[in-house]
């Protein structure tokens, strides 16, 4: 019992300090294995320079963290901290969960419909990708950049601030309209957005209902989500549609059994592993063999300065990646890791620069 007590301590202390780290690695062992199963071992040299890089980077800026640990505390310590009134204090929240409301029925009129919604009365595959491109084309930008804002930085602000001061009346009502928000826009990474903060404070206070909640609520809303985009999931859905069956027999990752568990299971599986694996090798495959390198002028902020046209490969690499949507008319966006960009843009410099970066970021987070 002593000794197990003492491996426990030992675990919790190595999350603690190097937790991000690790779970960085595991994400990027997931990605490199979808590679490798794509393409073998073609592109492993260029991922393990992007690795070699994060890994220095990360050791490096650690050490020099970890050394300069009773300085920089003593620095901080010294800062005064930011004057606010009880009464702002108390505004805050309300204005911005008054924010989230409006920005969501905004949101909702500006695109006309409620995509989720939309998509539930239709049992055609297609359409059902249709909706999902038209409730990103059809946004304008400034609600787009409105609902990038919503998701990204004040819903999970909210809820991590409405946690901590343990006012669950309110952060109940923040978490149900973020659900519903995240799930009528039809992208399982927005949920993931909006409850991972959440997530990480439940595990660093050890809260384990809270954590249970969260990543029940989290496996609910990706099995209704792929339910809903991919009818073939549904029985009855797949008697009533053709076009449906058709699209299940030349697609030879989804599995024919027609249990739901073992389908979402596979859907897990390819979308954790082999999706995110295969659009990085198609990444590779594509630049600079049909693409070129865009030295620079792939980032919207540098272009401008450079004096070149901005240029998305995320948009232009769609019907390269996904021919059989292309060729029935479905635009897209190939969304893909961050250091991928870099290596559109600067090639295998770009991943060593894209790595350095990252372990620096990971050190900060960690320490």
């Amino acid at each position: 019992m002593i000794v197990f007590k003492t491996y426990l301590a030992l675990l919790n202390k190595i999350l603690s300090n190097f937790g991000v780290f690790i779970l960085y690695n595991i994400i990027l062992i997931a990605l490199f294995c979808g590679v490798y199963i794509e393409i073998g071992d073609l592109y492993l040299a260029e991922l393990f320079y992007y690795y070699i890089s994060f890994f220095i980077s990360f050791s490096i800026f650690y050490f020099l963290l970890f050394r300069n640990k009773s300085l920089i505390d003593k620095k901080l310590s010294l800062k005064k901290p930011l004057f606010i009134s009880d009464k702002v204090k108390k505004i805050i929240p309300y204005f911005l969960i008054l924010s989230v409301l409006m920005g969501t029925i905004i949101h909702y009129i500006d695109i006309g419909f409620v995509p989720i919604i939309k998509a539930i009365l239709i049992i055609d595959y297609y359409e059902i990708a249709e909706i999902r491109k038209q409730a990103n084309l059809l946004t304008t930008i400034p609600i787009r950049y409105l609902s990038s804002f919503l998701i990204k930085s004040i819903i999970p602000f909210l809820l991590i601030y409405l946690m901590v001061k343990k006012n669950y009346k309110l952060y109940t009502l923040i978490y149900l309209i973020a659900i519903f928000y995240a799930f009528s826009l039809m992208q399982k990474s927005f949920i993931i957005t909006i409850l991972l903060p959440s997530i990480c404070y439940a595990i660093y206070l050890k809260k384990i209902k809270f954590l249970i909640k969260h990543l029940t609520v989290l496996f609910i809303f990706i099995f209704g989500l792929l339910n809903i985009t991919n009818p073939q999931v549904s029985e009855t859905k797949k008697n009533n549609n053709v076009q449906i069956k058709k699209f299940e027999k030349t697609n030879s990752n989804h599995s024919n059994t027609n249990n739901p568990v073992i389908i979402f299971l596979n859907l897990i599986k390819k979308r954790v592993i082999l999706t995110p694996g295969k659009i990085v090798a198609k990444w590779f495959i594509n630049i600079p063999n049909n693409e070129p390198f865009l030295n620079g002028c792939g980032y919207r902020i540098l272009a401008p300065i450079l004096g070149c046209d901005y240029k998305n490969y995320g948009q232009e690499l769609y019907d390269d990646i996904f021919p059989k949507y292309a060729a029935i008319g479905i635009k897209g966006n190939v969304n893909t890791t961050s250091f991928m960009y870099d290596y559109a843009n600067f090639g295998v410099l770009g991943l060593l620069i894209s790595g350095l970066l990252m372990g620096a970021l990971i050190s900060l987070i960690d320490f």
